[in-house]
């Protein structure tokens, strides 16, 4: 996608927080209707929003737990994760399992409407582990 329909995505997603705050609760069709978009372009605008605020709360909570971690959007609907810091990272050495389970938890807290992608792993060699999460439908 073209920087322009990075923007413009972002445009609809403020509009859409605009009205729900303005008017409340209201249908996808209805929304759909006042911003002269699909119902499904609606949906995936609020699933988007919904996976940003988790990605930032899950950086907040791995960061209170000491990993230094970060949540940066790469684009409308993807963000990078990252942990500077590892806290079990000499256990995770003798046991791989530590890291395998890191991911089943991302996967869990985040939900079927996220895609999770390590991109840097600390034990690899990288200085850092990552994560690239990206909004997907739920199946």
């Amino acid at each position: 996608m073209d920087e322009s329909g990075s923007v413009e995505k972002i445009k609809v997603k403020r509009q859409i927080l605009y009205l729900l705050k303005m008017n409340g609760q209201q249908p996808a069709a209805n929304l759909a209707l006042q911003l002269e978009v699909s119902p499904m372009a609606i949906r995936q605008h609020l699933q988007a929003l919904q996976a940003e605020h988790k990605v930032m709360t899950l950086a907040r909570i791995r960061t209170e737990e000491g990993y230094m971690a970060e949540a940066i959007q790469e684009s409308s609907d993807v963000w990078l994760l990252s942990e500077n810091h590892c806290s079990i990272a000499t256990a995770a050495k003798t046991c791989s399992l530590f890291c395998r389970s890191e991911w089943e938890v991302f996967q869990g807290l985040l939900g079927c409407d996220v895609k999770i992608e390590r991109v840097e792993h600390l034990l690899n060699g990288d200085r850092r582990c990552a994560y690239r999460i990206s909004t997907k439908l739920c199946q």
